[in-house]
């Protein structure tokens, strides 16, 4: 275990770059939806902008702690979690606002196209223009989720179950990787 906390200690430090402030756009519409669909104390909500690679890597350490944590339908804290909630959860233990729901995540923060993701960046998975499930991205193609009922929080990969967009919610990287939708 200490080896994998490690390994993805050093990948987060990898992968992250010196902060930098970008305008503020605490939520996009990927086409679906907007920001008068979210109710409206998610509606002002602001990223957690000019957080630097610390807050990253302290999100990162939540969400490896949790694994072995069962799926529970709509958990939002430790005895179970369901996908949503367990990004709700390891935000907010760190004192970032995530709103609650995969389809209200969806809608926060930056657009990010899926060839640059960073660790601490939000996959999302949708079905006929349905977003149904969400994982912390955490470096080559792995992830950490609440699949489904019967599981618990575990590492994935974007081989093996792949993601159809993503949103970075931490914006302490370089503006080069965020995309325009």
């Amino acid at each position: 275990m200490f080896k994998k906390r490690s390994f993805l200690y050093l990948l987060a430090a990898l992968y992250t770059v010196a902060a930098l402030a970008f305008p503020a756009q605490a939520i996009h519409a990927k086409g679906k939806g907007t920001i008068a669909s979210l109710p409206v104390s998610d509606q002002n909500a602001q990223l957690p902008f000019n957080t630097t690679t610390t807050k990253r890597q302290a999100v990162l350490t939540t969400a490896n702690d949790l694994i072995g944590t069962p799926y529970i339908w709509g958990g939002n804290d430790l005895s179970g979690f369901d996908c949503s909630g367990f990004i709700e959860y390891i935000f907010k233990a760190n004192g970032l606002y995530m709103p609650r729901t995969t389809n209200q995540q969806q809608y926060f923060g930056q657009p990010v196209d899926l060839n640059n993701v960073q660790p601490g960046d939000l996959y999302f998975f949708e079905d006929d223009d349905q977003v149904y499930h969400v994982a912390l991205a955490l470096a080559d193609g792995y992830y950490l989720h609440a699949p489904s009922p019967g599981k618990s929080v575990s590492y994935g990969h974007v081989g093996r179950f792949t993601p159809q967009f993503a949103n970075r919610v931490i914006n302490d990287l370089q503006a080069s990787s965020l995309v325009s939708r």
